[in-house]
């Protein structure tokens, strides 16, 4: 059985940051009851500016007649950051301007020091961005750091990220 997808209904905020290399779209609005899913899609016509279209499809789970709040976030690989985004959805196309965010992946602090963020709550990829960012040492040793500070945010237009900044022990 084919599910049912339409338009969503009319979006009540539409944000898009873009992000080292991820273009990131938030939608925020409401459905008239629970019976819908609500996503994001890209539209597979490749055009300047992007397009997107905000779909709500039919739910398998038991429906309520009660207005039902969405929130879609998602992330989309672009090599280059676009000014802006056309998403369409029941109300028709909003051409959203795009912020640009600094790279939260790879944070410089000072000399011997360094901060990698993960997007994923990876601690072992946050560690890996860090040290990445300090000079390896002679031959096969490779990097000898110290973790300074872990660190956890939540919120934004990418949401959550984990901090790791660590200093190079050779140089302190």
């Amino acid at each position: 059985m084919q599910q049912l997808c339409e338009a969503a209904p009319a979006a009540d905020q539409i944000k898009a940051s873009y992000v080292a290399g991820s273009l990131w779209i938030v939608a925020r609005g409401s459905c008239l009851s629970s019976c819908w899913d609500v996503s994001l899609e890209r539209s597979p016509i490749a055009v300047f500016p992007p397009e997107f279209s905000l779909e709500a499809c039919r739910s398998a789970r038991p429906c309520l007649e009660v207005v039902t709040p969405y929130f879609v976030r998602r992330q989309f690989p672009m090599a280059t950051d676009p000014k802006s985004v056309v998403v369409h959805d029941a109300a028709g196309p909003h051409n959203v301007k795009v912020e640009v965010v600094p790279d939260l992946a790879v944070q410089s602090t000072k000399p011997g020091e360094a901060t990698g963020t993960s997007l994923t709550l990876s601690l072992g990829e946050a560690l890996g961005r860090a040290a990445s960012q300090l000079e390896p040492g002679p031959g096969d040793t490779g990097h000898d750091v110290k973790v300074e500070e872990i660190s956890y945010t939540d919120g934004g237009i990418v949401g959550p990220a984990l901090h790791v900044r660590v200093s190079d022990r050779r140089s302190g």
